[in-house]
């Protein structure tokens, strides 16, 4: 229950950090409302992808007449990968080029990062042991404006692109960037 409690407490000072970086980069900052207007898989990548692919996932982004900004897809898991990794690179679009603002690094096992990315589709993770379980796995109706304020209760507005790496012992498992404009409520 300690190590519970502890792993909370992290999290919230993590979020409450990249909160107050993402409120303090602009003037332009505060609640917001996030619409994804792409999400494809890289087209470059700085780590080539593993030679045997261990895993792929797809995504689609969708609206219904009820609800949008909905993504669904499936995340399969060829064998047995272990030591997964993951990092999340942050863009802003400021004169008319892509400028660095964020890189949120795992570089351990069970960490917050992998922890959620696992999570949030659905993918059957031994964090004891680092290993993701080989099977197919669907996940849909994920939106991803209330993914992004379980996050961050403010970002900076403008248009942003997020590149999510996953990694294994054997190289890049899948890298996926994602473009979305933030506006304020």
């Amino acid at each position: 229950m300690t190590a519970y409690l502890f792993n909370v407490m992290i999290i919230w000072i993590f979020i409450y950090i990249i909160g107050v970086y993402s409120a303090g980069t602009s003037g332009r900052s505060g609640p917001y409302k996030s619409t994804l207007i792409t999400a494809r898989r890289c087209v470059k990548t700085k780590v080539p992808y593993e030679k045997e692919r261990t895993a792929i996932a797809n995504l689609e982004l969708y609206n219904t007449s009820t609800a949008v900004n909905l993504m669904r897809g499936n995340f399969t898991v060829f064998k047995e990968t272990k030591h997964l990794k993951g990092t999340a690179k942050h863009y802003q679009w400021v004169n008319k080029k892509w400028t660095p603002s964020l890189v949120l690094r795992q570089d351990g096992c069970g960490g917050i990062f992998v922890t959620i990315l696992v999570s949030a589709i659905g993918v059957k993770y031994d964090s004891k042991n680092c290993v993701v379980s080989v099977g197919n796995y669907f996940f849909k109706d994920l939106d991803s404006n209330k993914v992004a304020h379980m996050w961050l209760p403010t970002k900076e507005y403008g248009r942003a692109l997020w590149k999510v790496e996953a990694f294994s012992t054997d190289g890049l498992v899948d890298c996926w960037d994602f473009t979305e404009i933030v506006e304020p409520i």
